[in-house]
């Protein structure tokens, strides 16, 4: 009998983009692959719905500012230079670790279909703070079938 109902893919990513400002850099960027090798050739394009974009983040520091950062944004791509925008610039306030200020995640419910402007299933994530630095070092994109 043949699988019915909604399946669950996950992309993460945990290399470390440091020096995240409060504006957006087209090298400080994570390229999520989102396919299953089990039901999607690696080769075409993505249709799928995002349903969650997880942000970690560490190191954060006022930067040349007086303030930690309290907020994370992120804006989708379906390209590394970010300029075909499929989720957003959106903020998120910064939830910070029980022993320590500088470290903390943010989490972003999209939970809509998107199709791949282009012949790719990688799709790019953008960061940005409202004050201060940080270091991202992990994004993790769920997204279902």
């Amino acid at each position: 009998m043949a699988k019915t109902g909604q399946f669950f893919h996950s992309s993460t990513i945990t290399t470390d983009v440091a020096g995240v400002g409060t504006s957006y850099d087209a090298t400080k960027v994570h390229a999520h692959p989102l396919y299953n090798s089990e039901t999607i050739s690696t080769g075409t394009r993505f249709k799928g719905r995002i349903e969650t974009i997880i942000v970690r983040v560490k190191a954060m520091s006022v930067g040349s500012g007086a303030t930690l950062p309290t907020s994370i944004s992120v804006s989708g791509a379906c390209d590394e230079d970010g300029d075909y925008i499929w989720f957003p610039d959106t903020s998120a306030q910064i939830a910070t670790g029980v022993t320590t200020s500088t470290v903390g995640s943010v989490v972003y419910e999209y939970k809509l279909p998107i199709r791949h402007f282009f012949d790719s299933n990688t799709v790019y994530l953008f960061f940005k703070t409202n004050n201060g630095t940080c270091t991202v070092d992990a994004s993790c994109i769920v997204w279902s079938e």
